[in-house]
């Protein structure tokens, strides 16, 4: 049984759509937020982007965007499971900022 997902309000909690960003200010790999030698620089130049004093902002973007990528795959795990049930109940649990079933 396929699941179509409204992503629509996915994009507007979690600014994250299957499309991607059209024009992102910065792109990297997942593989490289490992290496330190390549995360670096790339939260360098974000910060640049937003003008941040220092590491602080460009970094708690990213782990922003490491948290806002786990809840829309559970999300979206759940609402795939749940298939005949109304997505209404996502969106009331993510206002309440719980994910229950």
């Amino acid at each position: 049984m396929s699941t179509e997902i409204d992503f629509s309000w996915i994009r507007g909690f979690f600014r994250i759509s299957p499309e991607g960003a059209e024009e992102p200010m910065l792109e990297l790999p997942g593989t490289d937020l490992l290496d330190g030698s390549k995360l670096l620089p790339a939260l360098e130049a974000a910060g640049r982007i937003v003008r941040a004093t220092g590491l602080e902002l460009p970094a708690s973007f990213a782990g922003l965007t490491l948290c806002n990528l786990c809840a829309v795959s559970l999300i979206v795990k759940r609402t795939r499971s749940f298939s005949g049930r109304n997505d209404t109940l996502w969106k009331s649990c993510l206002r309440s900022r719980s994910v229950q079933p």
